[in-house]
Formats: structure tokens, C-alpha cells, sequence
């Protein structure tokens, strides 16, 4: 069989895809040009472990080599041998040209990542986006330390278990979007994404995991975080259970139906405001067995909004997908150039939030610390203004994770310090 080339755009995206590529792997070209990334051609596993590296390596060295795996149509690994070549201009990928035949006589089995604890931890953060949890765990840690510079004594063992309840409760909330993202044909519609931030963990159309797989991991999640939350429940702070059931829900309806609140025009947004903001520092306030009160809350208005603003800024590049799935949320509603002023307003407005809660007495002054996180909302703006319609709004993407984890950290770090030492 003759060499088959595959064209990459900076992001992997197909931008063009021979007839020798159609005939070895199955798929027609209209299927994938300007639509699917490189890792929908291969098994999920390398598309995780190891499609990554190879494009480092071209883009490092001009070009990688190797024995590698692809993903016939049909479902089947495909033993091939690749050499992949990276087109960069100032350090920075511009492009790549796969060349690709394949091999005969050769195991699929043995060109496979290899099983181990890292090959299946690598593959549950991809199906579950784990590293992106620092936006629920943190701010129940805020709401932690509110309570204990409050004067409140609680105990580790509910701190543990609130922050387990969380995490997983997020991991959960996480895995039911894309299991409602990939049955409403959301995932199908969505053909602008950046990886690793927006469009989803797309682990099923990778085929990381079954859809069984999921739903039970789904469930997994959910029964055990909630078994959590009880067990704090238990330990004497009963209007947990309260704040638990409201967060979870607003994470799990914000893409199932029927309320299915991402299409809503602005209930989504709210949904992620409250839950990963006011709803989950009151959490760990009330984990910490302090007693109901507003500033549990409200203390959580600034992580709210900067989590919100990651929400706002990870939908501009999958605006087109989500008009065409029927995903009215307010950057669809708004289109990709208005929709850029909302992220400079929202990070802004958390900002401003935490200096009110200060002169309010509601949070400590050492939590002014977090205005280092300033750069990064003008660092994040300035890329969505120039970038708000091309693969560069990434660089947003970025800069608003990084401001969510400083501005966060940060803030939980100066109530600790104020409890210590002031």
C-alpha cells in the first residue's frame, strides 16, 4: 500500500487527508477535514499517552519516527509505521505532515502503551479531567479557614471527608456533561475546541472508556462522594446536607435534562457561580461546624466568579458548536466578539468582591495577597481580544485557570495566615 499523508493544523486539527489516508484507515475525507483532531485517529490510550509526546518530539527536533497505532474506522488498532514532520516558525508549531503505511505481520498488542498504575491513572484524569478539580477543592479549603479564623475548633476527619465529598462530587458532575454532551450530539457539533480546556474530555469518541464504563463511573462518583457528605452530615453539621444536595444538582443538571441549564441563557453561568463559589465555601463552613451564617457565602463570591469566568472563556471557542447543539449559554447567545467582554468584567468583579469582603470584616486583609493574580486577568484579556475568533484564544483559556488557582490559593492562604499570625 502506498504512503498515506495526513495534514495537522497547530492545534491537530485535520486540515487535509490524501486518498491513500482515506483508503488505509477507512474514513472519507469529508469526515475529518476541518472536524476531528489527530487523536480521534488513533486508540484513546495513545491518543493520552503517547500522540502528545511524538508532536513534542517533531516540534523540538523537525521531525519523529516510530511504530505507532492508529484507529481504523471500523474500530480495529492499526499497526503503522509514522514519521511525523512539524513545520515552526519563532518556536512555535505551525503545522504538521504525517506520513503513515502500514505494517504487516505486526501484533496490535505489542505497539500499545503498556498497562501500569501510571498508563490508568493518565487515563482517568483524561475521562474525568481531574486536573481541573483545584476549582472545587479549593474553595471548600477557603471555607475551612473562614470557620477556623472565625474562632471555630472542628474537626480533621470532616475536613478530610468534605474535601473528598467535593472532589468526587466534581468528578461526577464532570463525567455527566460529557456523557449528555456525547448523547445530545454536542461532542458531533463542536469541531473548534482546545484541548485540554474546552469541548469536554471526549473520552468516549476516543474510545477511553465505554459507555457503560462511564455511566458506572458516574455512579461510582456520586454514591461515593455522597456517602462523604453524609458521614460529615453525621459528625453533627446536618445543613450540609442541604448545601451538598444543591451543589450536586447544579453540577449534574447543567447538561441533563430535563432542566439542562447550560441552554438556558445565563442559568448556566448561575448554576456555576453558586456551586463553585458561595455553595461550596458555605460547605466547608458548615463541615467546620460553624453555625449557618451569610458570610459562609459570601466568601465564596470571588472563587465563584473566577471559576465562572473559566466557564465563560473555555465556550468562546466552542460558540459555533454550541448554537448548533442548541447550547444557549451567554457566549452562544452573545456570539464570540461581545462575549469577550466578559472575562476581563467577571475576573474584575472577583477582585473587587474580595476588597468589599475585606472592608466589610468578612475576610482578613492578608487576603489582598491574591491581587497578584492581576497580571494574569490583563494577560488573559489581551489574548481574547486578539484572539477571541482562532486557536489562539488558548493562551485565555490558560491565563484564566492560572488566575482562578492564584487568586484562589492565595486567598485561602492569607485567611490561614491571619488566623496564625494576625
Amino acid at each position: 500500500m502506498s504512503t498515506a499523508v495526513i495534514h495537522l493544523d497547530p492545534v491537530g486539527r485535520i486540515s487535509a487527508f490524501d486518498p491513500a489516508a482515506e483508503a488505509l484507515l477507512g474514513v472519507p475525507a469529508d469526515q475529518v477535514v476541518a472536524r476531528e483532531r489527530m487523536s480521534m485517529l488513533v486508540p484513546g490510550r495513545v491518543a493520552v499517552e503517547q500522540l502528545p509526546g511524538w508532536l513534542a518530539s517533531a516540534v523540538a527536533e523537525g521531525a519523529w519516527e516510530g511504530d505507532a497505532l492508529l484507529r481504523h474506522r471500523d474500530g480495529r488498532s492499526l499497526p503503522c509505521h509514522l514519521r511525523i514532520t512539524a513545520t515552526v516558525v519563532d518556536g512555535r508549531p505551525t503545522g504538521f505532515v504525517q506520513e503513515l503505511s502500514a505494517l504487516e505481520g505486526v501484533a496490535p498488542e505489542s505497539l500499545m502503551p503498556p498497562r501500569g498504575f501510571g498508563s490508568e491513572l493518565q487515563r482517568f484524569a483524561a475521562i474525568t479531567r481531574l486536573p481541573f478539580v483545584t476549582a472545587s477543592v479549593l474553595p471548600v479549603m477557603l471555607g475551612l479557614a473562614v470557620a477556623g479564623w472565625a474562632g471555630v475548633t472542628f474537626s480533621w476527619l470532616a475536613a478530610v471527608l468534605v474535601v473528598v465529598a467535593v472532589l468526587l462530587l466534581h468528578l461526577g458532575a464532570n463525567t455527566a456533561n460529557d456523557w449528555y454532551d456525547w448523547r445530545s450530539g454536542s461532542d458531533a457539533m463542536n469541531t473548534d475546541y482546545v484541548a485540554p480546556f474546552s469541548g469536554g474530555s471526549r473520552a468516549l469518541p476516543m474510545g477511553l472508556i465505554s459507555e457503560r464504563g462511564l455511566a458506572l463511573l458516574i455512579a461510582g462518583c456520586f454514591v461515593v462522594g455522597t456517602a462523604a457528605g453524609v458521614g460529615v452530615v453525621l459528625m453533627g453539621s446536618p445543613w450540609l446536607l442541604a448545601v451538598g444536595l444543591g451543589g450536586a444538582s447544579l453540577g449534574f443538571f447543567y447538561s441533563a435534562p430535563p432542566l439542562r441549564l447550560v441552554a438556558r441563557r445565563g442559568l448556566g453561568e448561575l448554576s456555576i457561580f453558586l456551586a463553585f463559589g458561595p455553595l461550596l465555601t458555605l460547605a466547608g463552613y458548615a463541615a467546620a461546624g460553624a453555625p449557618l451564617a451569610w458570610a459562609g457565602a459570601l466568601v465564596g463570591v470571588p472563587t465563584g466568579l473566577w471559576t465562572t469566568a473559566i466557564l465563560w472563556v473555555n465556550c468562546i471557542p466552542d460558540c459555533a458548536g454550541d448554537q448548533a447543539s442548541g447550547k444557549w449559554n451567554l457566549v452562544a447567545t452573545l456570539g464570540r466578539r461581545r462575549a469577550r467582554w466578559g472575562l476581563p468584567v467577571l475576573l474584575g468583579a472577583g477582585h473587587l468582591a474580595t476588597v468589599l469582603l475585606v472592608v466589610f470584616g468578612l475576610l482578613p486583609w492578608p487576603v489582598l495577597a491574591s491581587l497578584v493574580a492581576l497580571p494574569l486577568l490583563v494577560k488573559g484579556t489581551r489574548v481574547v481580544w486578539a484572539h477571541y475568533d482562532d486557536d489562539g484564544v488558548v493562551g485565555a483559556c490558560a491565563a484564566t485557570v492560572q488566575h482562578q488557582l492564584v487568586g484562589a490559593v492565595l486567598t485561602t492562604v492569607g485567611v490561614i495566615v491571619a488566623s496564625l499570625f494576625v
